[in-house]
């Protein structure tokens, strides 16, 4: 006979055990109020990043080591400045063609700017200074290259390989050698190398694309001017110190010839103007020096009436041509109205009525008139069409500030026009008083001859002042000097380094913020049972207990159902985690048990004997939960039969030494006693009904009506029967088994079980009106320490009270 089944005995009707408190109807659910999977106090927050403390570490580390390997690979470059002054250095060499002596201000800083920012002026530079901006040396030393030119504009550059021998240097797809210390033009590119490198064999020169070449310098230099002063800051920076001086060199140097040659055109055009009024003030002169000398030869054969007569239409001469010359001036005084009208369209047709006014025959306005008609139609060139420029491009900008610098010599050539005009009126309105006087008071004859002197003396007074103006135009011309001073030019070179510590500093920050927000998006999105409120407010069911890891010698493993050991050993580490309430009545796990006993026996309200205990997945501790429930009810002296449900992985036999067969499978099968099946077991009090042998017939007797009778016999005899079922979502058979019985118990394991599969669980329970009691998290990782709840007192309690026995 089995030892075992020698210790089954038949129940009798009626047990001599204490009776047992009935169960209690569960306890109405929480509110549904959500959860938070982020905690709110600061407790809470300093826990969780205890948690995730890998995570900013990771991310510092990572980030640092970025940071300095980014840092480390960035090359050294050089940047050289200078300063620029804006001034009118003309001032001191003459005063203006109107004649003022005060200042004129400097042209607008920012247009200054905007040209040093030009593409024409980086393109000179780029011609003047091709090797280290369009010709860069790769793979051999900038310092051998001399003379360097590059003809034409390739527009996709391209690379030239050399290479080098003691006496001679070639091309490398061509076989002609070239001698060192002689320049040699090769496809485009002029050269001279001056001796062989050393320790290089070969090397290539990348030629860029002029206009890529003038991108480049565009990107590498700063321009800035500061406020409130005519000083303007230029910055340069390249990969060689000498190519930054050169370069920024050059252009400072280019922009003040340019500055320079645009002062002496405007000088030209000055002189030019003047010249042109002297010589029509000349000829004006010698007519009236004919006039007088011509009345003087001829006066002696006039009588006195006829001389009165002449003198008469002399001063109708002289009022008619004021009235010519007060016709003119009203023109002009119109013209000059519309010149300084706010609004452009005025100011244009102004300019366009220009030359049918008599002003419009005077050559200097006519030329300067054609200078405009032909910088307008330029500008009009460049900005029309599908091609054409925006308002905003530097060529634009430029044709515009020619256009205007245009309009406004030519307004003042009108100007100049019109005093000269005030100064011919101004002397006929002499010469008509003198007239008047002399016809009243002297004789004709004295009259006319201070008539044409005092026209002659008129013409001889402006003749001297615009031949004055015309020397100063010459000085200005001469000299060239424009409104551009080098203030500091470029003589210092920067390196510029990246700053080492501030970047990484920088980055370790970054990659800690990174890290610690990983950490939260860790835990936000991490929707295992955590604690009571995942269970209560997460899942809306009652937290019955909460069950620490079971330690012993043969249960110290994270995943205790995996692992990979002898057979031997696996049972018997199954079984000291399955008999821990059985193992040591003090013990923290233990009392736990007892605790979860106790919430079921008194803290629940109703009657009933039948508990089926379940769990979402597998592997989340329900058999253990099971087992040693039940040795915690036997240990109150309780009747306690324990029946294995899960027909697909049931293993209690194993773990309290006993048969599989005959099981729950067979009872339901062939409609025997149930008591045939029942075996006894390791523990004193407590009974078993393994799950049996499984059959493709019994399979769907799971929650079926022979079962619900089967469950009242046994009820009936034993004081408390605790079904171990399998788990929800992975069999249905615990959801029919549960309507049978008088509670359901869910286990759940604490950072493993996710709350979406519990809740669905718990669905399908609320779907067959399970009565669910409540549930319970099994903590064998000890996870619910890092998350503030799973202090276990009881468990420190029973080790103060060893620990004390043993030193006593």
């Amino acid at each position: 006979m089995n030892p075992r089944t020698s210790l089954v005995r038949t129940p009798a009707p009626h047990s001599t055990a204490e009776p047992v408190p009935p169960l209690r109807a569960p306890r109405a659910r929480p509110e549904a109020g959500g959860y938070d999977t982020l905690p709110s106090d600061p407790k809470g927050v300093l826990r969780l990043l205890l948690r995730n403390w890998w995570m900013p570490v990771l991310g510092v580390l990572l980030a640092g080591a970025a940071a300095y390997g980014w840092v480390s690979r960035q090359p050294t470059r050089y940047m050289t400045t200078a300063t620029i002054q804006l001034l009118d250095g003309r001032l001191s060499l003459g005063t203006r063609l109107d004649g003022g002596g005060s200042s004129a201000p400097p042209q607008s800083v920012r247009t200054q700017v905007a040209i040093l920012r030009s593409r024409p002026l980086a393109g000179k530079v780029v011609d003047s200074l091709p090797l280290g901006l369009r010709v860069l040396p790769q793979g051999m030393p900038a310092g051998m290259v001399h003379d360097v030119g590059v003809a034409g504009n390739p527009a996709d550059g391209g690379i030239l390989k050399l290479a080098f021998d003691g006496g001679s240097w070639f091309v490398t797809d061509d076989s002609v050698r070239y001698p060192y210390g002689k320049s040699i033009t090769v496809r485009g590119l002029t050269l001279r190398l001056e001796r062989p490198p050393v320790g290089v064999t070969s090397g290539s020169l990348l030629i860029l694309p002029r206009d890529m070449a003038i991108d480049r310098v565009l990107s590498q230099l700063v321009v800035n001017d500061r406020e409130m002063t005519t000083l303007i800051d230029v910055r340069f920076t390249a990969d060689e110190p000498q190519v930054a001086l050169q370069a920024l060199g050059a252009l400072v140097q280019a922009y003040q010839s340019a500055d320079a040659a645009t002062a002496q055109l405007q000088a030209r055009r000055r002189r030019e103007f003047a010249q042109q009024q002297l010589a029509a003030v000349n000829a004006q002169l010698s007519g009236a020096e004919r006039q007088q000398g011509a009345f003087r030869s001829t006066q002696q054969g006039f009588s006195s009436d006829e001389r009165i007569a002449t003198r008469r239409s002399e001063v109708s001469l002289v009022e008619q041509k004021q009235q010519e010359l007060q016709a003119e001036r009203q023109i002009l005084g119109d013209l000059r109205v519309r010149f300084d009208s706010p609004d452009p369209a005025v100011r244009a047709r102004a300019l366009l009525a220009l030359p049918g006014t008599p002003v419009g025959s005077a050559p200097a306005v006519a030329a300067l008139y054609t200078e405009l008609s032909q910088r307008e139609a330029a500008r009009s060139e460049i900005t029309s069409g599908p091609r054409g420029l925006p308002a905003r491009h530097p060529d634009v900008q430029r044709a515009d500030q020619l256009v205007e610098g245009t309009k406004r010599r030519l307004i003042g050539a009108v100007q100049a026009y019109e005093e000269g005009l005030l100064l011919r009126l101004a002397a006929l309105d002499r010469q008509r008083t003198e007239l008047s006087r002399d016809l009243q008071g002297a004789p004709v004859t004295k009259a006319q001859e201070v008539l044409l002197a005092q026209s002659a003396d008129a013409l001889r007074e402006q003749a001297a002042g615009l031949r004055a103006e015309y020397q100063r135009a010459q000085v200005a011309e001469a000299a060239a000097v424009g409104q551009v001073d080098i203030v500091e030019p470029p003589t210092r070179v920067l390196p510029l380094r990246p700053p080492v510590g501030r970047l990484v500093v920088f980055a370790l920050a970054l990659g800690a913020l990174f890290g610690i927000m990983a950490g939260v998006l860790r835990e936000a999105l991490d929707r295992t049972v955590k604690g009571r409120n995942s269970v209560e407010r997460g899942l809306r069911v009652p937290l019955l207990g909460t069950i620490p890891r079971i330690t012993g010698p043969h249960a110290a493993t994270r995943r205790w159902l995996r692992r990979d050991t002898p057979k031997v050993s696996e049972v018997g580490r199954r079984r000291s985690v399955a008999l821990a309430a059985a193992r040591d009545l003090r013990s923290g796990e233990s009392e736990a048990f007892r605790q979860l006993r106790t919430q079921l026996l008194y803290g629940l309200g109703g009657r009933g004997k039948s508990l089926l205990v379940t769990s979402t997945r597998p592997a989340e501790g329900k058999t253990s939960v099971s087992v040693n429930l039940a040795i915690s009810f036997a240990q109150q002296r309780l009747r306690v039969l324990l029946i294995d449900c899960d027909f697909v992985a049931g293993r209690l036999h194993v773990l309290l030494g006993a048969n599989a067969t005959p099981g729950l499978q067979q009872v339901l099968g062939d409609l025997s006693s149930p008591f045939g099946a029942v075996q006894s077991t390791l523990v004193s009090g407590l009974w078993l009904i393994s799950a049996g042998a499984v059959g493709a017939d019994l399979i769907d007797q799971a929650g079926s009506q022979r079962f619900r009778t089967l469950l009242r016999e046994l009820a009936a005899v034993y004081d408390v029967v605790i079904l171990d079922s399998a788990p929800l979502l992975a069999v249905a058979d615990s959801v029919a088994m549960s309507v049978a019985a008088d509670g359901v118990l869910v286990v759940t394991r604490a950072g493993e079980t996710r709350l979406d599969e519990a809740d669905e669980a718990l669905r399908q329970l609320d779907a067959v009106n399970a009565n669910i009691l409540g549930a319970v998290i099994n903590d064998v990782d000890n996870r619910l320490e890092r998350y503030g709840e799973g202090t276990y007192a009881y468990r420190g309690y029973y080790a103060a009270v060893s620990a004390g026995e043993e030193g006593g």
